[in-house]
């Protein structure tokens, strides 16, 4: 297809076992490593690595260095990262399908284990691995780490669910992204929640602590939240969808998210304290920057959710 680069890894036609998709936009320093980790998985079985690589124009693009088993595909227009991965998912070969970023680093192990894990488990269910702080040192981007993805901390424990699962680390068997795909290029954002929570609520969705990636979180204050902002306003579209939140009529009310900021608050320290004990004492001593950032977050479930109360109210009186 126009702008994909083939992989010399599998020199025959017979498919990979695994694909592994990372979606790009722009330029991250952190690109380089997180392919060459893939690349550099201790797997036995065969498995390859798709790129989707977009930007605003052709010339913001990233360069990516050619490597064995790499296959790279361009646009010189920015996709979402739910096209970016749709995108991929016409290149991709292998019986299992693994999601993951461009600003993380997976153990050696993780492909293994997520392929373990999923034949072991036996019943065609898609594999979330956990989430690492790969930003300890800094409190903005363990307060990212915190809001965003506790629930996909290595402290929970091994089973099903979480309620959701993140695109970050998440494998698919290829039948159940036929059934359940493609991701909803028409969303706001959450696509990857929209999915995951398909899988769970089908009993389809297994949490592997052991299948580890490290998330390289933003570090400065303001760019966190922008992005957490960005995510209320995507909560604001899941409270308005059949996706099955915990908090769901709290995320359809514009005038509740006071209470969505405290309920959320609440369940970092709930989680905390099931999973992570050792960790409590810095969550607690984290409370201001866990409040700016989920009042970020709140603001735009507040922004958007009235946004969107207005229009359904415009198109129901004109119709």
């Amino acid at each position: 297809m126009p702008g994909a680069e083939p992989s010399d890894r599998e020199p025959t036609d017979r498919p990979p076992d695994v694909t592994v998709v990372i979606p790009v936009y722009g330029a991250r320093s952190s690109l380089v490593a997180a392919i060459d980790a893939v690349l550099a998985q201790a797997f036995t079985g065969t498995f390859d690595l798709v790129v989707v690589a977009t930007a605003d124009s052709p010339g913001e693009v990233a360069a990516i260095p050619e490597r064995s088993g790499l296959t790279v595909v361009t646009r010189g227009h920015r996709l979402r990262p739910a096209a970016a991965r749709n995108l991929a998912l016409t290149v991709a070969r292998g019986r299992y399908v693994v999601f993951t970023d461009d600003d993380v680093v997976p153990d050696p192990d993780w492909l293994a284990t997520l392929v373990a894990t999923a034949e072991e488990v036996g019943t065609g269910s898609a594999v979330t691995g956990s989430i690492v702080n790969g930003t300890p040192a800094s409190l903005v981007g363990t307060a990212e780490y915190i809001v965003d993805r506790l629930d996909v901390s290595p402290s929970r424990p091994r089973g099903v669910g979480p309620w959701h699962g993140d695109t970050a680390n998440l494998l698919v068997p290829r039948e159940l992204w036929e059934r359940f795909g493609p991701f909803d290029e028409g969303s706001v954002g959450a696509t990857d929640t929209e999915f995951t929570s398909m899988l769970f609520g089908a009993g389809l969705l297994f949490f592997e602590p052991a299948a580890r990636i490290t998330h390289l979180n933003r570090t400065r204050l303001v760019p966190m939240l922008r992005v957490q902002y960005y995510r209320g306003r995507t909560a604001a579209h899941l409270g308005r969808t059949e996706v099955p939140h915990p908090a769901k009529q709290l995320l359809a009310h514009p005038a509740l998210a006071p209470l969505a900021l405290l309920a959320r608050l609440a369940s970092v320290y709930r989680r905390t304290f099931r999973w992570a004990r050792a960790d409590l004492v810095r969550t607690v001593l984290l409370l201001p920057v866990l409040v700016v950032a989920l009042g970020a977050w709140a603001a735009g479930l507040a922004v958007e959710g009235t946004r969107l109360d207005r229009a359904a109210r415009r198109e129901a009186a004109s119709s």
